[in-house]
């Protein structure tokens, strides 16, 4: 039987009040930040340092379940694995929980996807600071042995001044592919910025369906659209296959050809059209945002 669900599609919901079965006798519960599709993570304080992290825990129907233990496991080994100030740090938990949990720094609650529930599209400048961001981000997972599997807004934690940290690495996979996560039981990833080769049986780089997704990304981003949207998952599939994206322009008229160019090359349909390489790309983002350098910088 085939799983099938959106990677970390985490939805933030206030009114919780629920409070964990679970002991913690060094960590203060603060609240309940998110749930997800196979996790909850919650905001907990050390007792000690009076420091904040985050706690992910698999919600007490996945708690035995292989693959995603698996899931949670793997986010451990790859956040191990990468040094970088754009990539979330992850340990292990030091305390005993009746289900299989993970520490993370606490980055706040905000992620892109909410920022631009707000502000709907952003000026180029800061478009493009993002991606270079999540650019440099995918450098060092690439640089370590691995890439991020599911890159969009949901997975950017933004944080105060503009910065941002690539999260939920639970569906990374190794560059050689050879990931112990179940393949063929579970969707690693999200319909609307998945490459259209992971739906084929066309071969392809793990990196380059990455960098797909990083082109999704910035198309949203500068234009406040999903380049492919459908009323179905087969229909978004069929158009990531076969039909081009809206024209850029149409929606973010100050873009730059360079820019609009350099999001094409992104969104090639076959995959050696794209960029060779993720330094090529953050080489192509910093003089892309060199040349837009007058726009107002993101704040807050």
């Amino acid at each position: 039987m085939t799983i099938e669900f959106d990677a970390g599609e985490w939805s933030f919901d206030t009114e919780i009040e629920s409070t964990p079965t679970w002991g913690l006798s060094d960590y203060e519960m603060l609240q309940l930040v998110s749930r997800g599709a196979i996790a909850d993570v919650w905001q907990v304080r050390d007792s000690a340092s009076g420091e904040a992290f985050a706690l992910k825990q698999l919600r007490e129907e996945w708690a035995e379940d292989p693959t995603a233990c698996q899931i949670l496991k793997n986010e451990l080994e790859v956040a191990a694995a990468v040094q970088s100030p754009y990539v979330v740090r992850v340990w292990e938990t030091p305390v005993s929980f009746e289900r299989p949990a993970v520490l993370m720094e606490w980055l706040g609650e905000n992620t892109l996807a909410r920022h631009l529930d707000v502000v709907f599209q952003m000026p180029v400048r800061e478009s493009l600071w993002i991606a270079r961001q999540c650019a440099l981000g995918l450098k060092h997972l690439i640089d370590a042995g691995f890439v991020h599997g599911d890159i969009k807004p949901e997975n950017i934690a933004l944080l105060p001044g503009g910065a941002i940290k690539l999260i939920d690495l639970g569906f990374a996979q190794p560059v050689a592919r050879n990931s112990e996560i179940p393949r063929s039981d579970i969707f690693t990833g999200t319909i609307t910025y998945t490459a259209p080769e992971a739906f084929t049986s066309e071969c392809s780089s793990v990196i380059s369906r990455d960098l797909y997704s990083l082109g999704i990304l910035l198309y949203r981003l500068l234009t406040g659209h999903l380049p492919f949207q459908g009323k179905t998952t087969a229909e978004v599939m069929r158009q990531h296959r076969e039909q081009r994206p809206p024209l850029l322009l149409t929606w973010c008229p100050e873009a730059s050809d360079e820019v609009v160019a350099f999001v094409n090359r992104l969104l090639a349909k076959h995959p050696l059209r794209r960029p060779a390489d993720i330094d090529q790309v953050v080489q192509e983002l910093i003089r892309l945002e060199l040349l837009h350098w007058p726009e107002t910088s993101l704040a807050g």
